[in-house]
């Protein structure tokens, strides 16, 4: 009863084992050397299954049912097999070889499995039973030694860390004695012809005994990066707790501090530049942006991380506006998309929404960059706001068309509101067609140019109180070919170009100066004729009066299909009284 007490209670993991079918298997073998025994085993001679037998377990206490995270007796039985692991079969078998032998016990260090799955290694002791001399029954002790075997693992690898180290390391004495050097300082003193470990003083700092061993508290960690024989290093002190010695690695970073520089070089660049430069991951996600990214489109980094550059897009409508069609967006990114993946590169312009809400036409480069290391690909993309180049270097050339125009206005008794009122009527009428906004914008903007030719034309026929004569008259008409001449050819001002062309053709084909007729005069010019005959009749000249807003719609509504475009005339039908709006607020003086 006290020994069933003892082997219950014990604190170390103890269990009995019934081992007569394997001394049984044993002893019908002609010999019981441990080779010939495995040779048996593993040639099935003796089955497997013997050492497997959920029968050999007896008994076992509550700590090795804890060790082995086991219920219960029964549970651990029933999976004994697999609770013993590969290993169990040559332990138990040199085990019981040991015991036969009189050997008053066995130890072995095994792998095994919990009954949770984990693995644990075990340190295992075999005895015979105490009152077994057939040694039928034995009992083993288990200790766990995971732990131990980790940091034996551990120590090492330690060990073995100075051997392997591709950095210089030495162990030097407090008298600057250098009494270790591993292979990597070795071969730096066989490079630079030096036999004795203390010939490694020329691999460090100026000075060093001085200026490091003289100060040395025995605690502290210190080191620099220093220059040496045309290489920069790093060096780090370490002192041995307990001991007058110190470790020293010596850390060769040339390379990287180049690298470093070159980097910070970069980057800075990156940094100051005036283009937009977004840095996205292979599948899109952005990774950086630049700070003049985030000053166009309002978004710091932390806002737009790991989101696709699709977020600045304005969509297809805004293109629409623009002047390109759904076609034409479609095409635009799937070519983007197709030119990454076969030449790793694509430039064009696009458009984006910025941070006041607008949008702009951005000129974009995207290289795909790959890296001889084998990380993931990215995708580096600079971008330069063309929108506000074009818009400063369209404005400059309009200041100066306009003040030609003004000029000609003048000297035909205009004055420089008409020009302004005839822009506002034009962008009224566009919208109301439905025009794209750019469209729209664009109207505004030229259709005061309309008779930037006049300005070709002499005083005596422009300025002529009288009716003109044929000749006179066929005189003035080059206005339109004149305006033409002064604006064709010249980039953004194409639409210009034609409404001074165009704007005295009449629908009917009775206009001038090529006769042309209904969908054969530019739509721009068809608005501007409806403009410029209202705001005409709405001024005063020297040979009239002033129309009333009534009398000017009636005439142009009058003369639809014949002057004027009937698309053109229900526009302004639908909105004659913004009209009227227009020429009252910016009426002549």
């Amino acid at each position: 009863m006290n020994g069933e007490y003892y082997f219950r209670e014990n604190p170390v993991p103890l269990m009995e084992l019934d081992l007569s079918s394997v001394v049984d298997a044993i002893n019908t073998l002609p010999s019981q050397r441990f080779t010939d025994v495995m040779e048996a085993i593993n040639t099935a001679v003796i089955p497997p299954v013997t050492f497997l037998d959920h029968n050999l377990l007896v008994r076992t206490n509550a700590a090795m049912l804890s060790l082995l995270r086991a219920n219960s007796e029964e549970e651990l039985a029933l999976w004994f097999g697999d609770v013993l692991g590969t290993e169990a079969f040559p332990a138990m078998i040199a085990g019981v070889l040991a015991l036969r032998a009189r050997e008053p016990e066995y130890r072995v260090e095994t792998t095994n499995t919990r009954l949770d799955g984990a693995t644990i290694q075990l340190r295992l002791m075999m005895r015979r039973a105490p009152d077994d001399d057939r040694l039928k029954r034995v009992l083993v002790s288990a200790t766990d030694i995971s732990r131990d075997i980790t940091l034996r693992e551990q120590i090492r690898s330690l060990a073995m860390m100075p051997e392997t180290n591709p950095n210089v390391v030495l162990m030097m004495e407090c008298d600057a004695n250098i009494t270790y050097a591993n292979p990597t300082a070795r071969r730096w003193m066989t490079s630079h012809g030096i036999s004795d470990l203390n010939g490694l003083h020329e691999l460090l700092p100026d000075n060093f005994h001085e200026r490091y061993c003289h100060s040395c508290d025995h605690r502290s960690q210190r080191g620099e990066v220093y220059e040496r024989h045309g290489r920069l290093y790093d060096l780090k002190i370490t002192p041995v707790l307990g001991d007058k010695k110190c470790v020293l690695y010596a850390n060769d970073v040339t390379e990287t501090v180049l690298l470093q520089q070159e980097r910070d070089t970069f980057f800075h660049a990156i940094e100051a530049s005036d283009n937009t430069i977004v840095i996205t991951d292979e599948a899109g996600g952005i990774e950086y942006v630049n700070p003049s990214f985030r000053n166009l489109y309002g978004l710091d980094l932390d806002t737009v991380r790991g989101k696709n550059p699709r977020i600045i897009n304005p969509g297809s409508r805004a293109y629409w506006d623009m002047g390109v069609s759904e076609e034409g967006y479609r095409a635009l990114f799937e070519t983007m998309w197709r030119d990454l993946q076969s030449v790793g590169r694509w430039s064009g312009e696009v458009l984006n929404r910025v941070a006041d809400g607008g949008v702009h036409w951005i000129r974009l480069i995207i290289n795909k960059v790959t890296f001889e290391d084998g990380p993931a690909e990215k995708y580096l993309a600079v971008g330069t706001d063309v929108d506000t180049m074009r818009r400063q270097e369209l404005d400059a050339r309009l200041e100066i068309l306009s003040t030609i125009t003004r000029v000609a206005e003048v000297r035909d008794n205009e004055t420089g509101q008409h020009m302004r009122r005839v822009g506002l009527y034009a962008r009224l009428l566009s919208e109301q067609m439905g025009s794209p906004l750019y469209f729209s914008c664009d109207m505004e903007r030229f259709a005061p140019l309309h008779d930037i030719g006049k300005v070709g034309i002499s005083d005596e026929i422009l300025l002529a109180p009288r009716r003109l004569t044929a000749e006179e008259f066929s005189t003035i008409k080059q206005h339109t070919t004149l305006g033409y001449s002064i604006l064709a050819g010249k980039p953004s001002l194409e639409l210009a170009a034609e409404i001074a062309r165009d704007h005295h053709e009449r629908y009917d084909g009775a206009g001038y100066p090529g006769g042309k007729a209904a969908g054969g005069i530019p739509l721009s010019a068809r608005i501007v004729t409806v403009c410029d005959v209202y705001d005409a009749l709405r001024s005063v000249r020297p040979y009239k009066a002033a129309w009333t807003h009534e009398a000017a719609r009636e005439e142009i509504l009058t003369h639809t299909e014949t002057q004027f475009c009937p698309e053109v005339v229900q526009a302004f039908d639908r909105l004659h009284t913004d009209f009227q709006e227009v020429a009252q607020r910016y009426g002549d003086e």
